[in-house]
């Protein structure tokens, strides 16, 4: 299955590259708040974790192509610091001009402070495989990461991420993050939320 979702994410953007015309694809930049509880078991919740970002997007008639980064504030759920930053590529195939089905690759690296290396920082790699639902006023994104190289025991990521197109070039975005982890031999699930602007140039 791992496999399969990074040939499918490698094929999907080679030949999206290869038709999209000139000036298909458009940067742009996010901005945005969030925070996260520490475990269910609890209500402890981090600091409000903020967000900049930016990247390339490039929206045809059967392909949705998309490459950003994301630099987090506070993204780590149990200790309420750290940085993340955080790069993804994923490209879509649209069905019936509003179905979208596709995959990608997500590299994630936090750290306690921007200057820690090796044992104060961790890195995790993961295909992901997602779906969603488009129309010219909104679009919506589920994504499942896959088992890739981590350094937290057996985690899984489930994300659903929503646009909301206000204009031609600003965007109103919000997303729902559930991570799931065995820190210590017990399963345990963060649940986190996220809200911002995305300006397309």
């Amino acid at each position: 299955m791992k496999r399969f979702a990074m040939l499918l994410a490698v094929l999907t953007l080679v030949v999206g590259a290869a038709v999209a015309q000139n000036g298909a694809f458009a940067p742009y930049a996010t901005a945005g708040v969030g925070i996260q509880s520490a475990a269910v078991s609890t209500v402890d919740k981090t600091n409000p974790n903020y967000t900049v970002g930016g990247g390339l997007e490039s929206s045809t008639k059967y392909l949705l192509l998309d490459a950003h980064t994301t630099f987090n504030t506070a993204n780590n759920a149990v200790t309420g610091q750290g940085y993340t930053f955080d790069t993804q590529a994923a490209g879509y195939l649209k069905v019936f001009n509003h179905f979208l089905g596709g995959a990608g690759v997500d590299s994630t690296v936090n750290s306690v402070d921007l200057k820690s290396k090796g044992v104060n920082s961790f890195q995790g790699v993961h295909p992901f495989v997602g779906a969603g639902y488009q129309t010219s006023k909104f679009r919506v994104i589920a994504t499942y990461l896959l088992p890739g190289k981590d350094a937290v025991t057996n985690e899984r990521i489930g994300n659903v991420n929503a646009e909301v197109f206000v204009t031609k070039h600003i965007r109103a975005i919000g997303g729902i993050l559930l991570d799931s982890n065995v820190p210590e031999k017990t399963r345990q699930m963060t649940v986190g939320a996220t809200a911002g602007i995305k300006i397309v140039l």
